[in-house]
């Protein structure tokens, strides 16, 4: 152990008794290293000195004030500058002995020039109304300087009264002036900042605060459920008051926890995704791209509800397909849910408006966009491998290369800025009770299922929206402030687009699913059976592509063997459904109803057995009903004062004769006790 700055130890008792910590607790710290003393021998055996400088604050403070108050009053200013003590214990021994504090003979040293330009960068990011008042000051102190006093007039009297008139007093004037002595005329504003910002002053002393006190603060408050500094700060009081430890004030907190790097402060409160945010995303350079270069697609749950067709009344998906260079909506489609569907009816409506396939797509990791139905044969989040007898989707058998948005990366996908058109579309007088906010807390008050409005309007409005959007100019990247249209029609005059076949396009628009012939050389779709004399021909081992017509299954269904066509297979009878979305439609009521069947069941049983726990496996006699007699009966006998049985009565046998006759007696007895 070093010998101790200011050479005094205690013993364990005297430093239980100094700290107010109990002796075992100082026992167990310094064996255990906690605190740092030295083990020597004495009294027989050996002990623990501990140093002065290894107990809390508190207890440090305590023994000067002793060592303080030993010493004539006249000399306790000078003796308390003459210990071993840092210059900030000093400060606190003084404060609680009551002791002033002498100044100090050196006068502060000049600013360096580089000292000046540090103070005066940090001075101008004060805020003004600081700014104005230290030079305020400043000029206050300029003129009492310049100050001529008269021949015979007190000089006491007239710096009062001019300080006076001017907001201030005398006092004050020549503690300004003490504090910027060291300092040249054109620094003194830079030199009489307000004390309130002192604290920030590069090169102003910092409160002292204990390291494990200030680790709890920040463990407490680095926290993403984000609790009030308030809070940590109460709990930390506790814990300095249980440790005998000095606590700064919650405003210096404040400013400690603030001065923290604030990608760290993001991080720990606000988590991964915040950190993310704090950067910018990356800007793409669209002028490079061609039209049709790249397409967006994504889906939108509309705010307001609309009554279908079938009268079910629910929020519309829209799902909309956009060429990323032009901003242009070349495609979209609404429907009940996000599905393969409802992707495929978007694109479909692409293809057929631009005649034009897209080289690459830009899609979300949605389930609808990575089924096997749009992007089969491409690899995804969901499918990281591609098995060779995988079937194609549409986007693989267009040839169109898919690129994966990240996941929760909103900015990452150029369509999300359309989506603010459709939700301004949903604050129009139109969906007036049938807006139903982005979440509840900003649902309407008028909000009312009852006013869902037809989806024949929503279609209408949606067109008028999206034309509008495509005339409207904008001020993206590489817009120039033109049109989705103006651009589009611009760009398309030199460019080489390549366009779909029909057959391309038939496909795409049916719906696909991979199936395998039986053994008669049929197959099932949706319940329906089809088949054929060339279906029959076929090799049963082959899973083939069956394309159908999600809207009518009685249609016949083009299988496909990779890029041939094997044959073309009509519906042999039509027990299913006519089209895709009765079927699932059907399918979800069923699944429905077996769930409310099962839940009924399984209560029953509860029922049940709860029946069976409290009902004895004997039958139960009912009030007034005879008991099961005892196969070994034994008469009872009767006491000196019973009486006799009645003659001509077996006492065994309560015959209905007997049970009438007691009855009447009592009647009769009960008549007699209450007088009636």
């Amino acid at each position: 152990m070093q010998q101790p700055a200011s050479g005094v130890s205690f013993t364990v008792g005297q430093a239980s008794e100094l700290a107010h910590i109990p002796e075992r607790t100082l026992k167990r710290k310094c064996a255990e290293g906690g605190i740092s003393a030295e083990l020597v021998k004495g009294n027989g055996g050996t002990q623990y000195r501990i140093p002065l400088e290894a107990l809390p604050t508190a207890a440090q403070i305590r023994y000067w004030v002793g060592q303080l108050k030993a010493v004539p009053m006249t000399d306790r200013r000078n003796f308390m500058h003459t210990l071993p003590i840092p210059d900030a214990l000093v400060r606190k021994v003084a404060q609680a002995a009551a002791v002033p504090r002498r100044r100090d003979d050196a006068a502060p040293a000049p600013w360096t020039h580089e000292e000046f330009e540090e103070k005066t960068a940090w001075f101008f990011t004060m805020p003004k109304n600081a700014q104005a008042e230290a030079f305020r000051r400043a000029e206050l102190l300029w003129a009492f300087e310049d100050m001529e006093v008269p021949e015979g007039v007190n000089k006491s009297d007239l710096v009062e009264a001019w300080a006076k008139e001017r907001g201030t007093s005398r006092a004050t004037l020549y503690k300004w002036r003490q504090s910027v002595a060291h300092l040249e005329r054109h620094q003194w504003a830079y030199g009489l900042v307000p004390e309130r910002r002192k604290g920030n002053m590069p090169g102003a002393p910092k409160a002292d605060i204990d390291p494990g006190l200030w680790d709890f603060i920040k463990s407490e408050w680095l926290t993403q459920s984000k609790p009030a500094l308030r809070h940590v700060y109460r709990r930390a009081v506790a814990l300095a008051n249980a440790r005998d430890l000095d606590l700064p004030a919650e405003k210096t907190i404040a400013r400690r926890l603030a001065a923290l790097p604030l990608p760290l402060v993001t991080l720990m409160r606000e988590g991964e995704k915040a950190l993310d945010d704090m950067y910018p995303p990356m800007r793409r350079d669209y002028s490079t791209l061609a039209v049709h270069e790249i397409w967006n697609a994504d889906g939108h749950m509309f705010d307001a509800h609309v009554r279908w067709a079938d009268g079910s009344v629910s929020r519309p998906i829209v799902m909309a397909w956009q060429d990323v260079r032009t901003r242009m909506i070349v495609g979209f489609a609404i429907g009940k849910s996000e599905s393969a569907h409802l992707v495929r009816q978007a694109l479909t409506a692409g293809l057929e408006r631009t005649r034009a396939i897209p080289q690459r797509a830009y899609l979300d990791n949605g389930r609808a966009f990575a089924s096997k139905e749009i992007s089969g044969g491409q690899a995804n989040r969901y499918r990281f491998k591609v098995k060779p007898e995988e079937m194609q989707g549409v986007l693989t058998m267009l040839n169109v290369d898919v690129t994966w948005a990240t996941p929760g990366n909103g900015r990452a996908k150029p369509i999300e800025r359309f989506w603010q058109t459709l939700t301004a579309m949903a604050r129009r007088t139109e969906f007036v009770g049938a807006y139903c906010g982005n979440t509840i807390e900003n649902r309407p008050e008028e909000h009312d299922i009852k006013n869902a409005v037809d989806v024949s309007l929503f279609e209408r409005l949606l067109h008028e929206e999206i034309e509008a959007y495509h005339d409207r100019a904008h001020r993206g990247n590489s817009m120039d402030k033109r049109s989705p249209r103006q651009v589009y029609e611009a760009l398309m005059a030199s460019t080489v687009v390549r366009q779909p076949t029909a057959s391309q396009v038939r496909r795409c628009a049916l719906a696909v699913q991979q199936i395998k012939l039986n053994r008669h050389g049929e197959f099932f779709i949706l319940e329906n059976r089809y088949g054929s004399d060339a279906c029959a021909a076929l090799p049963r081992n082959v899973k083939y592509m069956a394309y159908y017509d999600p809207n009518d299954t009685t249609v016949p269904v083009e299988l496909w063997d990779g890029e041939d066509l094997a044959a073309t297979v009509p519906a042999l009878d039509s027990i299913g459904f006519g089209d895709r979305s009765t079927a699932q439609d059907d399918a979800r009521a069923k699944n429905k109803l077996k769930r409310i069947t099962r839940e009924q069941k399984a209560a029953m049983l509860v029922r049940a057995k709860a029946r069976d726990r409290s009902t004895p496996r004997e039958p139960q006699a009912t009030p007034g009903s005879p008991l099961p007699r005892a196969r070994v009966p034994q008469l009872a006998h009767l006491g000196a004062g019973a009486g006799k049985p009645k003659a001509g009565r077996d006492d065994d046998e309560l015959t209905p004769e007997y049970m009438e006759e007691f009855r009447r007696a009592r009647a009769i007895g009960e008549a007699r006790r209450y007088g009636s």
